[in-house]
């Protein structure tokens, strides 16, 4: 057999995918001594890269009636054996797609015993279609695709997880995605709310501003600009009367930033409503709320959490900045470290895809 994937030369490199699942060793894959028969983890390589095609969205059903492809035809294989695998062990099967050519790819497989390496295998698979000026047409699809989310993702991680996972259920990605678990401080989850809640005198101003800077943008004149956080009874998005201790906290001494913003800006954040898509959820979600928050709605976020089938809500008796430094700061990173060691310590990775 050739040498294992970690000896072959680099190739051109894409965003990993791996895909795993877990399952236990069944008697007609052993030999008369209990023992997996060597022949028997080529057939596991083999379903588990169909297995990860599959999932993407690129069944052999799929990629021969779009894009023509009838086959992916190995043309070198290796392995390396490094525990044995019994009868009725449960193994964990790492398949991943990471090194692309245009006729060509290679997929690496590890299989995991007891969290242990087992197998270390790879294959060298190509593109086989009726019509050959169509074989490199799955490859740049399945390569666009993963890298254009994967970059996407990367960008909106952190502050913005809500609204992608809704984009990425928009798009029928959603599956894909492993999330383990999410925690979400300060959570701006529902912009109709926040509007709501507002005091008309405040909130009319506000739009009406809005309004005159979205008109001036389909002009192409200059934005009108209103304070992105004020005092109570000053033009801006967020008016709160911690003002001069709020501001500190977003802007730490130093730092040159201006507090403004287009006023049109408004228009689109009353619409973004991230809750109506907490349902979807389907990971361990802890919100992080501050039960006098003014900037975000505490309600919005314990409906959220309700709406979430695996929500999970902690309160804590401050503001929207307090989260940033001090008592409650400490309190809340306490709060989040438990909650994902409860979630995550010691946890497997049953079956899914896994973004790298």
């Amino acid at each position: 057999m050739a040498a294992p994937f970690s000896s072959l030369p680099e190739t051109k490199a894409m965003a990993a995918l791996i895909n795993c699942r877990t399952f236990r060793i069944e008697w007609g894959q052993c030999d008369p001594a209990g023992i997996v028969f060597y022949p028997q983890f080529l057939v596991i390589f083999d379903a588990s890269t169909g297995q990860l095609f599959s999932r993407t969205g690129l069944s052999a059903a799929e990629m021969r009636r779009d894009y023509g492809i009838i086959g992916m035809p190995l043309v070198e294989q290796g392995a390396r054996f490094l525990l044995p695998c019994r009868f009725d062990d449960e193994v964990t099967v790492e398949s991943e797609a990471g090194d692309w050519g245009r006729a060509s790819f290679t997929m690496k497989h590890r299989i995991l015993k007891k969290g242990q390496l087992a197998v270390d295998g790879f294959e060298k698979r190509v593109w086989a279609a009726a019509d050959p000026e169509r074989a490199g047409d799955a490859s740049d699809v399945f390569n666009q695709s993963l890298n254009g989310m994967l970059q996407r993702i990367d960008t909106a991680l952190g502050f913005d997880w809500l609204y992608w996972y809704r984009v990425l259920l928009a798009h029928h990605w959603a599956a894909l995605i492993f999330l383990a678990a999410v925690v979400f401080q300060n959570p701006f989850t529902d912009g109709l709310a926040n509007l709501s809640a507002g005091k008309p005198s405040e909130m009319l101003p506000l739009l009406g501003l809005a309004i005159r800077d979205q008109i001036q943008g389909w002009l192409n004149l200059p934005p009108a600009f209103v304070k992105v956080t004020g005092k109570p009874g000053e033009l801006a998005i967020f008016a709160s009367p911690d003002f001069e201790k709020d501001y500190q906290f977003l802007v730490p001494e130093g730092v040159q930033w201006e507090n403004r913003i287009s006023a049109r800006a408004l228009l689109s954040l009353s619409f973004y409503r991230p809750i109506t898509y907490a349902s979807r959820v389907q990971c361990p979600l802890l919100l992080c709320v501050g039960d006098h928050d003014v900037a975000d709605s505490p309600e919005a976020a314990i409906k959220t959490a309700q709406a979430a089938p695996y929500g999970e809500i902690r309160h804590y008796d401050s503001g929207h900045y307090d989260f940033y430094a001090g008592e409650i700061f400490e309190q809340a990173v306490a709060d989040q470290c438990a909650f994902l060691v409860q979630h995550l310590a010691g946890k497997k990775i049953q079956e899914g895809l896994l973004w790298l």
